[in-house]
């Protein structure tokens, strides 16, 4: 496996990808052509998530895909639509050394999770749009995914959830931060009625748009609910019905707008988990109720979506 930092843009080592390109072999075709995946983690667009990006990477090379973690725009950085950017161009490194690293090129899947999802949606249905071709130097297929899978998508925009109390009592407080390093998270936690409650939305908004005062028409454009169109990407969908940072009536929105379009979706609505379980195993748990059997197989759902699809 070929392992390596491939920075997205010249001079910036900060945005970059992951690879975990898979060796071919003489013992069974040293010419095969594998089908790539090109992996978002999530983060709230504050950073992007250890436990969606490698372990993912490699469950994906485990079914025999070449595997790729994009380090996405965050922060500050993130103010749209340089996300987006990242990832379109990442997709277009990707088909540029396809022949060099044996990826089939007509087969290259994105899989997103939470603000990732919403991330790679975008792809879904925004790689139609001449700008982003025309900003890369190439053409809308060549930018084009192939395929998404949209893992708890923070889809619509804005997400109607900002404010989430997470139940703890405020004794709690230096706990809580304790676990969390990234001063961004930690701005955006608070006290009311004597509980921890969490801004992530709102601080997630905030960067998004660059305004501290943002409105909503700063961020309809990039509800990918209201962007599906006749041109939009295969997508395999799923979320957690209770999920508490993602309402999964807005992910439905998505769903019920590729069906009216007549385009290939799968949708998975599972009864019950905490958002953010990326595999839902112990290999990417962050705490023994990120461990869900019943949730888990929407892994093994997805490769077989996918070899249908690509």
């Amino acid at each position: 496996m070929i392992c390596k930092n491939i920075p997205v843009w010249e001079g910036n080592q900060e945005i970059h990808m992951e690879t975990y390109i898979l060796h071919n072999s003489r013992e069974f075709d040293y010419n095969r052509k594998r089908p790539a995946v090109l992996v978002l983690p999530g983060g709230a667009y504050m950073s992007t998530s250890d436990r969606e990006a490698e372990p993912v990477a490699l469950a994906f090379a485990s079914k025999g895909y070449h595997a790729f973690v994009l380090r996405y725009s965050c922060k500050e950085k993130a103010l749209l639509p340089q996300p987006i950017l990242d990832a379109f161009k990442a997709i277009l490194i990707i088909r540029d050394n396809a022949e060099e690293w044996c990826v089939d090129s007509n087969k290259i899947a994105v899989c997103g999770f939470s603000a990732g999802g919403h991330l790679a949606s975008c792809l879904a249905t925004m790689w139609n749009n001449d700008e982003f071709a025309r900003a890369l130097n190439s053409t809308p297929e060549h930018i084009r995914p192939d395929a998404v899978i949209l893992s708890y998508p923070a889809i619509p925009m804005p997400n109607p959830i900002t404010e989430v109390d997470t139940g703890m009592p405020e004794s709690s407080l230096n706990a809580v931060l304790d676990k969390i390093e990234d001063e961004n998270f930690r701005k955006a936690i608070f006290i009311r009625d004597g509980r921890v409650w969490m801004d992530l939305g709102g601080q997630m908004h905030r960067y998004l748009t660059g305004k501290d005062n943002w409105k909503e028409e700063d961020l309809k454009p990039y509800s990918t609910d209201l962007l599906v169109s006749d041109d939009t990407v295969p997508s395999f969908v799923w979320i957690t019905a209770d999920d508490v940072l993602v309402p999964s009536l807005g992910v439905v929105k998505y769903v019920q707008a590729m069906l009216e379009h007549k385009r290939n979706v799968e949708f998975h609505l599972f009864a019950s988990g905490p958002h953010g379980l990326s595999l839902a195993t112990d290999l990417t748990a962050g705490s023994p109720n990120m461990i869900n059997r019943e949730v888990a197989v929407w892994f093994d759902l997805a490769i077989a979506w996918l070899a249908k699809t690509l």
